[in-house]
């Protein structure tokens, strides 16, 4: 286990630190300890596969990006999934071939 002594978990702080002046530049050279870890984003609450397709239903999520998924031939309830893609906006599909998902979505919805 030495190497996580001497790898990234070991050098957390100085990771931290290399990090923050990379986004932030002098700003993150303040004495005020961790004075812009505070601005990074930070991810909260359940954001679920199947939680977020409940937002998309109730019109609470206008863009998705689809990233190596096709919930609307592989996911559970996939009646659902698709209902809940006919919400949307947009969305972005980063796949390495064309997905259901993808199909559905821009052919639109009048085609069932």
């Amino acid at each position: 286990m030495q190497w996580l002594k001497n790898g990234l978990v070991g050098n957390m702080p100085l990771y931290i630190r290399s990090f923050l002046q990379a986004w932030y530049g002098e700003a993150a050279n303040e004495d005020e300890g961790g004075c812009c870890y505070r601005w990074l984003p930070k991810i909260v609450g359940d954001h679920s596969h199947l939680l977020t397709s409940y937002a998309m239903l109730d019109g609470k999520i206008k863009g998705y990006f689809l990233l190596g998924q096709n919930p609307s031939a592989g996911s559970t309830n996939s009646k659902m999934q698709r209902k809940a893609l006919e919400q949307l906006d947009w969305m972005v599909v980063r796949d390495l071939y064309e997905v259901e998902s993808s199909v559905f979505w821009h052919r639109g919805t009048e085609t069932g």
